[in-house]
């Protein structure tokens, strides 16, 4: 079996030449963690660990990265395999998601545009569809508040984002009842509610050591700007009173800069006149 192996964040992801998709990744002392992943799209599932092997130190692990080409054959990633039907409301199996590969990338968010605002009704959530494309969502959280978040289609998968606001002082009682009356969510054939989703791109399939390390060594490269120094218009620096300065540094025991020599010199000059 050939296989190729590419970088994502601190994961290696191995691909063979039949299509299976396996990660790695440092699981603490010498030890590797190795899991699945499933490609459907755009999209990359990265799954939960299911073995634990002896492997590399962290930073052998990072290092041997560093040699690796980044992930670029899926736009997002996400961790997790928490993917339901929306007909049934049941998980998706894994031998389901291994016949993802096969299917054709489709059913982006842009392609349900509707010509009039639709209401739709999935779990506990009233899907609110907008001309735009755009989807809401809203659900009770309480006798008196409605969370409120947004939507997004990707690969025929409706993924249901984060609580972003809360309408407070207004009544749920009634919420249930009209709900009940919408139709059901249809427009994909999955739905995920806890799954956040990653662009993957070149800056995020580098291994965030190495990032550090390249700001670090930046930072120690960059030279360290000198704010220019005011002379006194009648000091003349030469031969003669670059040695006085000398020695009454010397004599003094101090150690300063430029800053410290061109005081020196003025006040030497003061003093002889």
């Amino acid at each position: 079996m050939i296989t190729i192996s590419y970088r994502l964040d601190e994961y290696k992801i191995v691909e063979s030449d039949s299509g299976d998709l396996t990660w790695e990744t440092h699981g603490g002392f010498g030890a590797i963690q190795k899991g699945r992943c499933f490609r459907k799209g755009s999209l990359l599932f990265i799954g939960p660990a299911e073995t634990d092997e002896p492997g590399f130190l962290k930073r052998e692990f990072l290092e041997h990265l560093k040699t690796l080409p980044a992930w670029s054959k899926t736009r997002q990633s996400c961790k997790g395999f928490e993917i339901y039907r929306c007909m049934t409301q049941k998980p998706v199996t894994k031998p389901e998601m291994m016949l993802w590969i096969l299917e054709p990338s489709d059913h982006e968010a842009g392609s349900l545009r509707e010509n009039t605002e639709a209401v739709y009704r999935l779990l506990r959530y009233e899907l609110i569809m907008k001309p735009t494309g755009e989807i809401f969502w809203k659900t009770p959280t309480g006798p008196t508040a409605i969370s409120c978040g947004t939507c997004i289609i990707l690969e025929d998968i409706l993924f249901i984002g984060p609580k972003q606001s809360t309408e407070n002082s207004v009544s749920t009682r009634g919420f249930f009842p009209d709900l009940k009356r919408r139709p059901k969510w249809d427009q994909t054939t999955y739905y995920s509610t806890n799954i956040p989703l990653r662009t993957c791109s070149p800056e995020t399939g580098e291994p965030k050591e190495q990032k550090r390390r390249i700001v670090k060594r930046r930072m120690m490269d960059k030279p360290l700007s000198e704010k220019p120094i005011k002379r006194h218009p009648d000091v003349k620096v030469t031969d003669s009173t670059l040695w006085v300065a000398s020695m009454l540094l010397i004599s003094s025991g101090i150690k300063k800069s430029k800053r410290c020599i061109n005081n020196l010199l003025i006040r030497y000059l003061l003093f002889k006149r």
